[in-house]
């Protein structure tokens, strides 16, 4: 006992010593940080008094009594009382030595069993036996995690790495309430049957409570004779007369590939397996609320937990994951500090842990991990990667082992895009105090005092709006949005929903907005305006493109293929001031007919357009995605597969507007003011100094220069207003949000 403690010492002192000089987080470190709910569970930490032993007294009787639990004849008093006090502590937890084992992770150290690895007593070669689990520190956090969350009425949900025993430890949760709550219901619902049979976690469940009839002297042994399928048990018996009765708890399993199947019966507890490769995964877990509570009150537990590597983790359904796990308390979820980031800001997500904390080639009898051995095995298994330029396969391996959340949501389908920094930026952006607030509203027309005329655009806050704004336009010492400042880039929709036979889901309008570079004073190279619907009418979509072209006084570049924005510009008179032509950059990649077509509005898209335009966004996240504020653009960037392209709408506009600035910068066009060079230039010409009375030539001193109005009365004239003056030609237009104000004359002065 005496030398087990003392080597448990060792490794907690020495994984102490390292996370003081590295700064990386361990488990001990990110409990201390959730001590608020010590309380609840009666968590304590390990220390070198600690002896797991502690916590299995009935796995090492049944060990030790050559397979009983008790040694107590059947049926006798001291037979029933062990019986009783097992089922209580499953059920309630068990306080030993100053430390509390929760009901869970008792029931599975002492009831649960699993191949178990060891060296072969014959031949000394690896192997697994059937067994008792091991005690694993981060079992111990995450059994007491449950219990805050369970105390506090709230779920779980967990994003953990490959190979450490999860599918088993729920397993074994299911287990637990099974055999220790009478009429008590579990689910298992995942959204591939594979997930649940095969090796999966029903399969685990099943095994287990089959030896628990086979091994328990009968103590927690459950008949099933009327409910005993594969999916489906449940504990009860049948009379004379086939009527049940008896314990009545049962498991149930479900394949859920809509969320609409998530309905049935009240849930005890109910698990989200593979929720990495769950479809549907958050609108699932809305509906299944109705399912752990009546009324508003809270009876059952949800548990949701998945790894980035999951078979099928990719694309729309890691992002559920992440979703769900980067928000919790949105969707009834506790929450976990923990600062494991890779710039160590303490976040709060769902329960999270990194590859480096559990690893049992580096773990010693008490379930301690050696962080400092296993952290250097880790890199090195990376740099075999990187040194071999295996890029997917070092993603992906990240994704399976790793030490932040945003490793773990790296994964997607075919994407070029460094989905690490990507899914960094948008963790901060949930967590960090200095991100600039998106606002939310409409573009809406201004107009000439008492008149019908349009003079400009501006932004109107409105939280059902649908343009997002981070910065209004830059102005000039006129007041006027610079020249070349503001470009944008367009994936456009030829029909809206009512004028679409797939309605709704088909693609989206999106319309970005970028501000070039303009001094180091200024913020540059980032995108500061966005919309992306697909409203009814599809001109709805044409008229705010418009407006944001305008407010930002702003080019857009646009697909040539989507005919019909082009052909709205034209129709208002406003594609020569706002639509780009074709980039010259592409005069030369596109065909040999490039030449006669660079005049045309837009941009062809063909497979080598779209693979320009992602390199050009890839350069742009790999460079700038620190300062990309939209959660939706990080999002697509996260979740971009080539394979289903059509699928993401803000990409493409991006891709758009960055092929138009390196066509801008190739060109050597730079921001400027659009006052007026002449407007700076001084009077200049023959004139008698005021003191001397000499007749000199230069820069008029101030004493001798007119002003306009002075020369207007001097020939007798009336003066003009500068606003008349600038008049333009205008555009008959109608606003569908003004339609009260009826025709309009735009007067725009910029």
């Amino acid at each position: 006992m005496v030398k087990k403690a003392v080597k448990n010492y060792r490794l907690i002192k020495k994984n102490r010593e390292w996370h003081k000089k590295t700064g990386m987080p361990t488990i001990e470190s990110v409990m201390e940080l959730n001590k608020k709910h010590w309380p609840i569970s009666d968590y304590k930490p390990l220390s070198e008094r600690f002896n797991p032993d502690w916590f299995r007294p009935a796995a090492i009787d049944q060990e030790k009594n050559k397979g009983k639990y008790t040694t107590s004849p059947f049926g006798t008093k001291a037979f029933r009382d062990y019986w009783d006090e097992q089922l209580k502590r499953c059920r309630y937890g068990y306080k030993t030595h100053g430390f509390h084992c929760p009901g869970d992770l008792y029931f599975f150290l002492n009831f649960y069993i699993l191949p178990v690895p060891q060296d072969d007593p014959e031949t000394g070669e690896p192997t697994r036996i059937d067994g008792h689990p091991h005690f694993w520190e981060i079992h111990y956090a995450f059994a007491h995690y449950v219990e805050w969350g369970r105390k506090l009425k709230m779920d779980g949900i967990c994003l953990k790495p490959r190979g450490v025993g999860w599918s088993e430890y729920v397993a074994g949760m299911g287990d637990n309430l099974y055999t220790t709550k009478k009429r008590s219901v579990t689910s298992f619902l995942a959204s591939n049957e594979d997930y649940l049979l095969k090796d999966g976690i029903l399969s685990k469940a099943w095994f287990n409570l089959d030896w628990l009839n086979d091994n328990t002297q009968g103590g927690f042994k459950q008949l099933r004779q009327k409910q005993d399928s594969k999916l489906h048990k449940r504990a009860s018996l049948l009379n004379n007369e086939k009527i049940e009765f008896g314990w009545r708890s049962e498991i149930i399993a479900k394949i859920v590939d809509k969320p609409d199947k998530v309905r049935g019966n009240r849930t005890d507890l109910l698990v989200f397996e593979e929720a990495g490769s769950f479809k549907h995964l958050v609108k699932s877990i809305s509906t299944s609320r109705a399912l752990t509570e009546i009324g508003g009150r809270k009876f059952g537990y949800k548990i949701a937990f998945g790894t980035g590597g999951d078979e099928g983790s990719s694309g729309e359904n890691l992002m559920g994951l992440m979703k769900v796990f980067s928000e919790p308390y949105v969707y009834g979820m506790l929450g976990f500090k923990h600062n494991f980031t890779e710039n160590r800001e303490v976040v709060t997500t769902g329960f999270f842990f990194p590859a480096y904390a559990c690893f049992m080639q580096n773990m010693n009898h008490q379930g301690i991990t050696d962080y400092e051995k296993t952290y250097a095995y880790f890199i090195a298994e990376r740099k075999k990667f990187e040194d071999a330029g295996a890029i997917e396969e070092l993603r992906h391996f990240k994704a399976e082992y790793p030490f932040f959340p945003n490793e773990a949501f790296a994964r997607g389908g075919t994407n070029i895009f460094d989905t690490i920094k990507a899914a960094n930026q948008l963790l901060r952006l949930k967590h960090a105090d200095d991100i600039p607030k998106i606002k939310v509203g409409e573009l809406v027309w201004v107009y000439k005092k008492g008149t019908s005329v349009i003079t400009g655009v501006r932004f109107q806050e409105n939280p059902n709006g649908r343009v997002l704004i981070l910065e209004e336009p830059e102005v000039d010492s006129q007041g006027n949005p610079f020249k070349n400042l503001y470009i944008g880039g367009v994936d456009s929709i030829d029909f809206g929903s009512q004028n679409s036979l797939i309605g709704d889901d088909g693609s989206k309008f999106a319309c970005v907005i970028k501000k070039r570079y303009l001094h180091a004073e200024k913020t540059g190279n980032m995108y500061v305006a966005m919309y992306k619907d697909r409203p009814k009418d599809e001109r709805d979509a044409y008229e705010i493109a418009l407006k944001m072209a305008i407010f930002y006084n702003a080019k857009l570049n646009v697909e040539r293929t989507r005919k019909e924005v082009i052909s709205y510009f034209r129709n208002q008179n406003m594609h020569k001031k706002y639509l780009a032509k074709q980039p010259t950059i592409l005069q030369n990649n596109i065909s040999p007919n490039a030449r006669r077509t660079i005049d045309s509005y837009g941009t062809p898209i063909n497979e080598k357009v779209i693979v320009h335009y992602l390199n050009k966004v890839k350069e742009y996240n790999a460079d700038f995605s620190e300062i990309i504020f939209f959660e939706e653009m990080l999002h697509e960037i996260i979740n971009y597969a080539y394979e289903t392209k059509n699928r993401y709408d803000l990409i493409p506009a991006m891709g758009m507007c960055e092929m138009l600035d390196e066509d801008l910068d190739a060109g050597g066009v730079i921001a400027k003011s659009v006052v007026k060079e002449t407007s700076e230039l001084k009077l200049y010409g023959y004139y008698r100094d005021p003191v001397t009375g000499i007749k000199k030539h230069g820069v008029l001193p101030d004493s001798v220069r007119k002003s306009a109005e002075q020369m207007h009365r001097e020939l007798d004239l009336v003066p003009v207003e500068p606003e008349e003056m600038m008049v333009q030609d205008g555009l008959t237009w109608v606003d569908p949000y003004e339609e009260s104000m009826g025709k309009h004359k735009f007067e725009l002065n910029y």
